[in-house]
């Protein structure tokens, strides 16, 4: 199961400069600032990178 699932999986390919928006996948309560779930935000973001590290 789990080769099929990485087979339609592509590496990331971020740059310095780029904007990055982080979806909803889970909910991060310091970020929400809300009591009820269901009205916070879908997004976090937008993020621009600053610098790489790593590969």
């Amino acid at each position: 199961m789990k080769q099929f699932s990485n087979n339609k999986r592509k590496p990331h390919q971020f740059k310095v400069g780029d904007v990055f928006v982080k979806l909803r996948p889970y909910r991060q309560n310091s970020v929400a600032g809300r009591r009820v779930h269901k009205l916070s935000k879908r997004f976090h973001g937008p993020y621009k990178l600053l610098e790489q590290i790593g590969e």
